[in-house]
């Protein structure tokens, strides 16, 4: 079912990029309709949020809508950090930053970051790929954004600071 959702994702986010294309022929065209932001309550539960957790995952098969303590929407987790203060809003800049870019999406999903979002009694759960630019976002609302590649490098800096396992690519 997943997958099935994903795919319609995709040409969803397709088709804006495929007219512009065919229509035009201009590349920078095509470029800005690689963008889906975040739905807005997603954004408001990130830019406001108490508690923040960045996962590192090991991608495969697809995502569900529970989590356990060893399992990030179906995805194993290796392992997570809580980064406070300056990092965790370096973090949601860098997120922002490539959910701003935006990429042609992929139709592979290997996820192997997670950003758990908690204000109030409200969590967001973003499950990552960006290496196929895909954000799985889970909670009142499921969604699908897409991502550059662009965030990936400063998420892992993160977690190894935290001396945390990354996935293997």
């Amino acid at each position: 079912m997943q997958t099935f959702r994903r795919v319609v994702a995709l040409l969803v986010a397709l088709v804006p990029a495929v007219a512009v294309v065919g229509c035009s022929g201009e590349r920078n065209k095509a470029a800005s309709s690689w963008k889906k932001p975040l739905p807005t309550e997603v954004r408001s539960i990130l830019d406001g949020t108490e508690r923040l957790i960045l996962l590192s995952i090991e991608g495969g098969g697809d995502g569900v809508p529970e989590s356990t303590e060893t399992s990030f929407h179906g995805f194993k987790i290796l392992g997570k950090t809580e980064p406070a203060g300056n990092e965790q809003q370096q973090l949601l800049r860098e997120l922002y930053k490539g959910i701003e870019q935006g990429s042609s999406p992929k139709s592979c999903f290997e996820p192997r970051h997670g950003i758990s979002a908690t204000r109030g009694s409200e969590t967001v759960d973003l499950v990552i790929c960006f290496e196929c630019a895909h954000i799985e976002v889970w909670g009142r609302q499921e969604s699908l954004s897409l991502t550059s590649a662009a965030p990936a490098d400063h998420f892992n800096a993160v977690l190894n600071r935290a001396g945390v396992p990354l996935a293997k690519p």
